[in-house]
Parts: C-alpha cells; sequence; structure tokens
C-alpha cells in the first residue's frame, strides 16, 4: 500500500472520473440546446409552416413544454369585399392541445367531422389577417395536425408538428 491510500481507491477514482465526464457531456448538450433554441428562440425554436402560394402561413414554436401557455400566430390575406374568413383545426391537432384564447373573438366556433371550424368577421378591405391562438399541450410528446383556411376554391392546409416535453 502507498502512503496515500490510492491503491485501495482506484475503482473508487475512475468510477469517479466517469461519473464526471458524463456530466460535462449532460451539461454540454443542454447548453447547445439552448443555444440553438429548444428553450426558446434560436435554430430549433419557433417555426414557419407557409403553403405554396403563401396565402397561410403558421408560426408556432417546434418544441414546448406541455401545460405551458404558447402562441400560434395563424397569417392569411383577403380579397376586397371578404366579410367572413373561416378556419379549420383537425381533430388530429386538437386532441393534444387545449385552446385556452383565440384572437380576435370568433363569431363561432362549429364541430364538424373534420375538427373545429371558426368563422372570424373581417373589416371587408383587402390585406393580411392575423388570429392568435393561445394553447396549451395536454400531455407530453408529437402533436401532428393541419390548419386550413376555407374559401370559395376550397381549403388551403399548412401541417404542424410540435413535441411538447414535461
Amino acid at each position: 500500500m502507498d502512503g496515500l491510500g490510492m491503491a485501495d481507491n482506484l475503482r473508487f477514482h475512475h468510477r469517479n472520473w466517469i461519473f464526471e465526464r458524463v456530466g460535462w457531456v449532460v451539461l454540454g448538450s443542454i447548453a447547445l440546446a439552448a443555444l440553438f433554441g429548444l428553450f426558446g428562440p434560436g435554430v430549433l425554436g419557433p417555426t414557419l409552416a407557409v403553403t405554396p402560394t403563401g396565402s397561410l402561413s403558421v408560426e408556432y414554436p417546434h418544441f414546448a413544454r406541455m401545460q405551458s401557455p404558447l402562441s400560434l400566430r395563424i397569417r392569411f390575406a383577403s380579397a376586397p369585399g371578404q366579410r367572413h374568413a373561416r378556419l379549420r383545426v383537425d381533430h388530429r391537432y386538437i386532441e393534444g392541445i387545449s385552446v385556452e384564447h383565440v384572437t380576435p373573438e370568433p363569431d363561432s366556433v362549429q364541430l364538424d367531422a373534420g375538427g373545429l371550424t371558426y368563422r372570424f368577421a373581417l373589416g371587408g378591405a383587402a390585406g393580411e389577417n392575423l388570429i392568435t391562438f393561445r394553447i396549451e399541450a395536454d400531455r407530453p410528446g408529437r402533436v401532428r395536425g393541419r390548419i386550413g383556411l376555407i374559401d370559395a376554391d376550397g381549403t388551403t392546409e399548412v401541417g404542424l408538428d410540435q413535441f411538447f416535453y414535461p
């Protein structure tokens, strides 16, 4: 035995060294994830889903915490003289989230085979419109769905794909 007792504790020191290195990797991974926006704005942060024509776009966080309020910002163009807009959120998406508040307030909300259809009053002037959904996830995991704008030509939709962590 040496004077410091190192030979007796060699196994302990080896395990301690491994534990320390694993801790460094975990802390480094968390720091990198934060830099890339996993916990807020950044590369992994907000996502923009846009139709090919650009007539409908939805900005939403790709990663978010379960039971933490977040916003979906839906933008679409309206034609001159258009008085109403109808927006459909499909069942798959509605099943994974709770809608807390919608701005502006919809005139009506209707449940149909495709999901929930919100009807909004428009001013009648052509231009860009913004609708904000304040939502919370009910459960952790992946939530997918579609949001569509229903007009005389049919439905224009974009897909959403979010991951909610506990």
